[in-house]
């Protein structure tokens, strides 16, 4: 089978990626001067340039030029132009069409889905379609995971080509469900317990004149929470790196071909690295968790300090308070 797109960002590289990947053969057609929305097309993609500068005729052409279009998007086509586009040019040329929304499909069902399609179609130049980056981010990601899973499954080319794309998908999906584990200890986590302990911290400070013993101890219990949080993400960090760097070593050795294995790679998450990494919702948690931890440790040692900036009583004069001459 060969697999067709448009070139752009988004589900139309990613297609193109797992063509590469794969070994099978792509093309497609595009914009004049290899046009897309975050620079010229690269080289490595065999793709033809059309004489015109609409994004539609490129479209169009792909639509008519394929025996079947695969629509994939995260919602309903309507929130993408081109995607509606592409929709509406396989019904008018009686081409098939079947439009896979991950947002109401789960991942075995869309699977599945678009196996028994092209077995149903028989399919021999498959055009693939979809939001771009800047309309949906994630749409990438989604999109080559889904086609490799389906590529896998309908068992499509000949054996070797079948088994070097198992192995392909099995070194992505390990990656991506380690990913997902972490992402969502990153998230849920982080932000449960951040909501957690900084409403804690603000309810013990309006009982500080009542509990002294026991905001105080509360105080010290979430300076070593936000300790421990802090361990267990840089943690993470160091695992999601050596993890990544490991899978890629295994692409890059089992894919003699560097287009194929770069495709490959470029699938995958990126790599937390300085100064990427002051970009990353991690950075700011770990900031966060930083200033709780802090904020913990001056309530706990620093007490008489702390209950004096929020007392509205006149202070004592025998109390020796944290600053004061």
């Amino acid at each position: 089978m060969r697999i067709i797109s448009g070139g752009q960002t988004g589900a139309d590289r990613a297609a193109l990626d797992v063509a590469l990947a794969t070994g099978l053969p792509h093309g497609g057609k595009v914009p004049r001067g290899r046009w897309s929305e975050d620079g010229p097309i690269p080289d490595r993609y065999t793709v033809e340039a059309l004489e015109s500068t609409s994004p539609e005729q490129r479209t169009e052409r792909n639509v008519v030029e394929s025996d079947a279009t695969l629509v994939v998007t995260r919602g309903p086509p309507d929130n993408s132009e081109g995607t509606k586009l592409t929709c509406a040019l396989a019904e008018q040329h009686g081409k098939p069409f079947l439009h896979i929304d991950l947002k109401t499909l789960n991942e075995d069902a869309a699977i599945g889905r678009v196996v028994n399609w092209l077995r149903l179609i028989r399919c021999n130049t498959l055009n693939v379609a979809g939001p771009r980056k800047s309309e949906d981010e994630y749409i990438y990601d989604a999109t080559f995971g889904l086609l490799l899973a389906v590529l896998a499954r309908a068992e499509v080319g000949p054996p070797p080509l079948r088994e070097k794309r198992e192995f392909t998908l099995k070194i992505y999906e390990q990656f991506c469900n380690n990913f997902r584990h972490w992402d969502q200890i990153r998230w849920t986590g982080s932000g449960v317990l951040m909501a957690f302990l900084g409403t804690s911290y603000a309810a013990l400070l309006t009982a500080i004149n009542d509990h002294p013993l026991v905001v105080r101890g509360s105080m010290a219990a979430i300076s070593a929470t936000s300790i421990l949080w802090i361990w267990l993400l840089i943690r993470l960090i160091i695992y999601h790196n050596s993890n990544l760097k490991n899978l890629e070593k295994l692409v890059k050795t089992s894919h003699t071909d560097t287009e194929e294995a770069g495709a490959l790679v470029a699938g995958l998450p990126f790599v937390f690295s300085f100064p990427k990494i002051f970009r990353t919702a991690s950075f700011w948690f770990l900031l966060v968790f930083f200033g709780l931890a802090v904020l913990g440790f001056f309530g706990a040692f620093y007490f008489d300090w702390i209950k004096s900036l929020t007392s509205t009583a006149p202070k004592d004069p025998s109390v020796c308070y944290f600053g004061a001459t």
